[in-house]
């Protein structure tokens, strides 16, 4: 097995951290197993990165940061640098990457793992994750060689220690706002507001954008929690979540809690409409359709149509997705 693994991804302002964040994981349980990882991250603001580190505690890990902007060439020959100091075996987590990207890895002999969500492109990788909902290793048959190995499938998503020591206790009018790490559109912001004007209900908004701060002070049932310590106490302590349908999802459905899924991504929509079809979530197709449906209805309308739709579903989740990536590394290079 590899003695040590690079990771390399994006994350910051644009980013976000869902990617950090579920590679992170992906470290803990390599890290029980003696192996060391380290951190290659593309990022457009390093300070806000490393703020998200010190939030989580996670500090103990050797991060490289990239400030510039790359094309192949470029990234290739950073990941090369790492690379060839005892490091063995690469994860690829970010997707400004095509085939020749990946046909330069594999002409430079490194062995890596890459993480997919769109299942349409070739992938010349050793090992495939896509942690979807339902997604099948039938999804990759034409796009695959038959020396890749898959992890495809919810059994394959990655929830965090913290999460799986957690016990929800959902509080009954508490709704959580949690629409991912990188800088919101205008539409987002405005969802937010109107959303939040039913003083009906408390929110827990959890967000890394200081304009909350300024622009919902007033707001006596709005919490804002930036980079908060106890964020899987916070989503277990509500009995239905806003999101816009990335890592969280997989928490928030670990921890059982109900989704509204206002996606505002690509790979956010076809999330939002799995979930809506496993019956863990409703879906909207943009912030504009969420917020008309606010206003000529009510919260508590829509709340009402995700309670009965959330009655019919099957616990997908396990927390064991992350042992099992790394299982299926290890089988792959035994040494």
């Amino acid at each position: 097995m590899a003695k040590e693994i690079l990771f390399r991804l994006n994350a910051g302002r644009k980013f976000g951290m869902g990617h950090l964040s579920r590679n992170l994981t992906l470290a803990e349980v390599l890290s029980a197993q003696k192996i060391k990882s380290s951190f290659l991250i593309h990022t457009d603001n390093e300070n806000k990165v490393i703020s998200f580190l010190n939030s989580r505690n996670k500090t103990d890990y050797e991060f490289t940061f990239i400030n510039e902007d790359l094309d192949t060439d470029n990234d290739i020959s950073i990941i090369l640098q790492h690379y060839v100091d005892g490091k063995s075996f690469l994860i690829l987590d970010h997707y400004n990457h095509d085939l020749h990207y990946q046909e330069e890895l594999k002409s430079a002999g490194i062995p890596w793992a890459q993480f997919d969500y769109k299942q349409e492109n070739q992938i010349i990788a050793d090992i495939v994750i896509n942690p979807n909902v339902s997604v099948k290793e039938s999804d990759y048959d034409r796009l695959i060689s038959g020396d890749t190995k898959l992890c495809v499938g919810e059994r394959f998503a990655i929830i965090s220690e913290v999460f799986k020591k957690t016990e929800a206790k959902p509080q009954p009018d508490r709704i959580l706002i949690a629409m991912g790490g990188g800088d919101y559109p205008q539409e987002v912001v405005d969802m937010i507001a109107t959303l939040v004007s039913d003083e009906s209900y408390r929110f827990d908004l959890i967000t890394t954008q200081g304009l909350f701060n300024k622009k919902l002070k007033e707001k006596n049932n709005v919490e804002i929690h930036n980079n908060p310590n106890n964020i899987a106490d916070i989503y277990g302590r509500n009995y239905a979540a806003v999101v816009a349908g990335g890592v969280t999802t997989y928490e928030l459905a670990y921890l059982d809690v109900p989704m509204i899924v206002v996606p505002y991504t690509e790979n956010q929509q076809k999330n939002a409409e799995i979930w809506q079809k496993v019956d863990h979530a409703i879906k909207f197709s943009s912030q504009q359709e969420f917020k008309n449906k606010l206003q000529t209805n009510s919260l508590k309308v829509i709340l009402s149509d995700l309670f009965s739709r959330y009655k019919k579903r099957n616990k997908l989740i396990d927390g064991h997705g992350a042992e099992r990536i790394v299982e299926t590394i290890k089988n792959r290079y035994n040494g």
